[in-house]
């Protein structure tokens, strides 16, 4: 037998597999394939998980002794031929299987805080909203503009910014014209506009009027329309604010010469709470002063008037049929409550 050549290599990490000198083991783990019998270190084995020798492919392998571990492999050439000298082999345990992520549950708690807190901000909102809702419900229901000058003036005072301007005049006003009821007859073939007309020697340029008007049949009968004229200087020459049966108000000025009518639009809207029923009432609430009128309906706001086209002192009236066919016979327009109030 010619000497033998020694292979004693890891073949994935390409290290001696004992100290160069004595032949001695290192100390490491060892494994050797159980298909092609190659000598792995155990590191080496698990972090490839296969045999690293050329065309083996083997996924097995088995521990080397810890304490008895014979030498590598080696080769012996005799007469031409080649001969294994294999090592005794330790079967190799399975590696233990790695723990189980342990899932983490649910922390109820923090769970019912965020519930709580966006609970509590809905109730909140909520109540807020209500709030705001009951400062401006509160305004529309006052009696504002009446005799008793503390309600009218905490009812303006909760009132839109646009009626800030007149809250200081309002509150002194002073009551030229007690509470005038009446009725208009309808009579379509004059052609003439009714209306019930306060003290025909008062003359006013800033006032208060209120009125409750009722409705003289509902809309399945006919069209009709009532509002309030001021500033009239003359029998068709004044503003007037109309309402009509479809919910619809108008802001006109007329200024007729003669027989010839000059009656313009200078502004126009729709009502959100106007009652078009048959009999039903309507409250109308006029102030003007100075350039500016507000109209308020039912307890609500409605328009913001620009009246600086005319402003001198007139008469005031509460009127129907202003338009033509929007009257019918034997019907009557009823009115309530026509009072007034003057401003500075």
């Amino acid at each position: 037998m010619t000497q033998a050549t020694k292979i004693g290599f890891c073949p994935y990490c390409s290290t001696d597999l004992r100290d160069s000198v004595d032949g001695t083991q290192r100390g490491y783990e060892l494994v050797v394939c159980t298909q092609c019998l190659t000598q792995h270190y155990a590191l080496c084995w698990k972090s490839n998980s296969v045999c690293t020798t050329y065309g083996c492919g083997s996924t097995t392998a088995t521990a080397l002794a810890a304490t008895h571990r014979p030498a590598p492999p080696a080769i012996i050439i005799e007469d031409g031929d080649l001969l294994f000298q294999l090592p005794h082999v330790e079967p190799l345990a399975p590696a233990p299987a790695p723990p189980m992520p342990q899932r983490r549950g649910i922390n109820w708690w923090f769970v019912l805080i965020i519930l709580s807190l966006l609970a509590f901000g809905f109730y909140r909102d909520r109540q807020l909203t209500g709030e705001r809702d009951r400062a401006v419900g509160n305004w529309l229901d006052a009696k504002a503009l009446k005799d008793d000058q503390a309600a009218t003036s905490e009812a303006l005072a909760g009132n839109l910014q646009a009626l800030s301007e007149v809250i200081g005049a309002v509150v002194a006003a002073e009551r030229v014209q007690a509470p005038l009821d009446g009725s208009m007859e309808h009579d379509p073939a004059s052609g003439k506009i009714l209306d019930l007309s306060s003290d025909s020697e008062l003359s006013l340029r800033n006032f208060v009027a209120e009125v409750t008007l009722y409705n003289p049949y509902g809309p399945d009968l006919g069209a009709w329309d009532y509002g309030i004229s001021f500033r009239q200087t003359g029998p068709a020459q004044g503003y007037w604010f109309i309402l009509d049966s479809t919910g619809a108000w108008e802001l006109m000025l007329a200024d007729d010469a003669g027989e010839e009518q000059h009656r313009p639009i200078e502004a126009s809207g729709q009502t959100s709470n106007l009652d078009l029923s048959a009999n039903g009432a309507n409250q109308l609430r006029l102030v003007v002063s100075g350039d500016k009128g507000w109209v308020i309906v039912n307890g609500t706001l409605t328009a913001q008037l620009d009246i600086s086209s005319r402003s001198d002192a007139g008469s005031i009236w509460v009127g129907s049929g202003y338009y033509g066919g929007r009257e019918v016979a034997g019907y009557t327009t009823r009115v309530e409550d026509f009072t007034l109030w003057k401003l500075p």
